[in-house]
């Protein structure tokens, strides 16, 4: 993909009357290659109406955010459908382009709350704290680390400094995370997870606990011979399957199918990915048996830049919302 100076991207959006279903496989679709949608300068999106499948010719500015040279996000303003400020978020960076803080204001331009970062002299985040718009104290996250560089432990505090609940983190002895365990103030064990790996490092197993020390699920995860997943599988605590979710690839690797089923081996739903030339996600479908319940169409520039996603009504086959992206390249 070709190395930008610099994006101006445009957002317009053309909003339908009814709500959209994810098909789930929404991670997928852009191969690494929508990263360059973060050097944007400016980003507008307009609301329209829909007319007869085709979008009014006037749209409404609803959402506007600003970046800095480096890609960092700036500032964050959403507009109500009379064009009037809802809420705006800035952003403050160091020298070392890492977050400092972020303010919050309301639709008056007043502030709200505003979160603090902290960072240690190797870089790593330390510390978030909350305040509201007099300065006090909201809530407080401590993150410490062990000798192998990662997060221990995170712990939460309430605006009297008392601990709410904290997480410590286990690590093996090549550094990844085996088990997860939530403490409340009080000492009660609310949330634990023991990981099981496999030999080259990823979650085979997940043993999720009650409090009170006993199963609750048990999540069991399988992969190919080149480490993509295949399966998710949760079970109870006796061993029996709740419900299974297979991913399945092309030769080339590329997802093409996920499917949830139930224990019984009916699929609850699957989502379909089709593929364009150029690699890129050109259609996604899904389906709940032999009724599509979503369908979304996408188009990229030479850039592989989106231009275009589209959803459908799965019933009647047409659009009730669009996005199209434009860029200008500099």
């Amino acid at each position: 993909m070709k190395t930008l100076n610099g994006l101006l991207f445009t957002l317009l959006v053309i909003s339908g009357f009814t709500g959209g279903c994810s098909s789930g496989l929404e991670n997928s679709t852009y191969s690494g290659r929508e990263s360059s949608l973060r050097q944007a300068k400016t980003v507008y999106q307009y609301s329209h109406a829909y007319q007869f499948g085709t979008p009014s010719e006037n749209g409404l500015l609803t959402d506007i955010q600003h970046f800095d040279p480096h890609g960092n996000i700036t500032i964050h303003r959403k507009l109500n459908l009379e064009g009037k400020l809802r809420s705006q978020v800035n952003y403050i960076y160091n020298h070392l382009h890492q977050l400092i803080e972020t303010r919050y204001y309301n639709q008056d331009q007043l502030l709200e709350s505003r979160i603090v970062l902290n960072y240690d002299d190797l870089g790593r985040h330390i510390r978030n704290t909350e305040y509201d718009e007099t300065g006090t104290i909201m809530n407080a996250e401590v993150i410490r680390y062990g000798s192998n560089n990662l997060v221990a432990e995170t712990v939460y505090y309430g605006p009297d400094g008392t601990i709410l609940w904290k997480t410590s983190y286990l690590y093996s002895d090549d550094n990844q995370k085996v088990e997860v365990k939530t403490i409340e103030g009080g000492g009660l064990i609310t949330k634990r997870e023991i990981l099981h790996l496999n030999e080259l490092g990823q979650i085979s197993e997940r043993f999720d606990y009650f409090p009170s020390g006993t199963v609750r699920q048990i999540f069991a995860y399988q992969y190919n011979d080149q480490g993509k997943k295949v399966a998710d599988e949760c079970y109870f605590p006796d061993g029996t399957l709740s419900w299974q979710v297979v991913y399945r690839y092309d030769r080339k690797g590329r997802l093409v199918l996920t499917a949830k089923q139930r224990e019984d081996g009916i699929i609850e739903h699957r989502g379909v990915n089709f593929y364009n030339s150029d690699g890129l996600v050109a259609r996604q479908n899904g389906d709940i048996g032999s009724l599509m319940y979503n369908k979304e169409t996408f188009a990229y520039d030479n850039h592989g830049n989106r231009t275009h996603w589209i959803k459908y009504d799965p019933v009647l086959n047409e659009p009730v919302e669009l996005v199209r992206y434009t860029y200008e390249y500099y």
